[in-house]
């Protein structure tokens, strides 16, 4: 995401836990477990996150330096069919 030109950084408010069967070469099964949300209040200055979930808002947070500036700011976000693949 930019503002103004400028890159923000990515947090993440979604929690989520990573399970692996003890056997991986047994069963290389891998699962993922979701575990909570924080409040976009933990966001600095110059970050977003994304929400996917539903629960969660399904929203784009964004913390600015100056709200009185975003309102003029030029926003840009690009787009993914999928933000990221986990594969440990």
């Amino acid at each position: 995401m930019f503002i103004d030109r400028q890159l923000q950084k990515q947090g993440a408010l979604e929690q989520y836990d990573y399970k692996r069967d003890p056997n991986l070469f047994k069963n290389p099964d891998r699962q993922w477990f979701y575990t909570g949300f924080q409040q976009p209040t933990v966001l600095k200055p110059g970050e977003f996150a994304v929400a996917e979930r539903d629960e969660n808002g399904n929203r784009l947070f964004v913390r600015v330096a100056d709200p009185a500036a975003f309102a003029k700011a030029r926003i840009e976000v690009p787009q993914r069919r999928q933000l990221l693949i986990l594969g440990i």
